[in-house]
């Protein structure tokens, strides 16, 4: 995925999506990953701002 990601970028690419849902339309889902991404968004905040993640 860092291989895809960094062609991507130098080909001056503005969005990324990474999706595991699967064809005839593999955009009309949130990837099954997203409650992790969610829970790492708090540590993009500044130091004293973190918020603690959703509990599941």
């Amino acid at each position: 995925m860092a291989a895809m990601l960094e062609q991507a970028l130098g080909a001056g690419a503005d969005w990324i999506y990474l999706t595991d849902d699967i064809l005839s339309n593999p955009w009309d889902t949130l990837p099954t990953f997203w409650a992790q991404v969610r829970a790492l968004a708090r540590f993009n905040q500044p130091p004293g701002e973190q918020r603690r993640a959703p509990e599941h």
